[in-house]
């Protein structure tokens, strides 16, 4: 599965990139696991996409700056060779900001375990379609 990464619209640079954010969705994903007690959610946001693609992102409530977030996702077809999924989050300062990086089962679903900060104060969400390379236009695939 591709990583989380936090970062601005730019598109990645290397595969280099990719491989440090693996490792850091690993340490996000352990963080998450192994704090113990259950993820309570304090709100929810649905996401749709097309052929009946959906998304429930849990949002749980802040603690230690960050704020837990698991994503449910169905019927989204994996991304294939040389794609990937990213999630992300427009702020109310105008800027487009990335949360994670996945990639769906061969029957569409996945969860996704992440963080973002605490104090990020977002009014929009979204899924784009993305390529390795980084060329092209990402493709919208699930929106609020």
């Amino acid at each position: 599965t591709p990583p989380p990464s936090w970062r601005s619209a730019t598109r990645p640079a290397s595969a280099t990139g990719a491989a440090f954010g693996a490792a850091v969705a690993v340490a996000v994903t352990i963080a998450i696991s192994t704090h113990g007690g259950g993820f309570s959610p304090q709100y929810s946001v649905s996401l749709t996409g097309p052929h009946g693609a959906t998304a429930v992102v849990d949002f749980g409530y802040p603690k230690g700056g960050v704020r837990q977030m698991v994503m449910h996702i169905d019927g989204l077809r994996p991304a294939g060779a040389g794609h990937y999924y990213e999630m992300w989050f427009r702020t109310n300062g105008a800027e487009n900001v990335s949360a994670v990086t996945f990639d769906t089962s061969s029957g569409g679903q996945t969860t996704i375990k992440a963080v973002i900060p605490a104090r990020m104060h977002w009014h929009d969400c979204w899924v784009t379609l993305e390529t390795l390379s980084g060329k092209g236009v990402p493709a919208r695939v699930l929106t609020t």
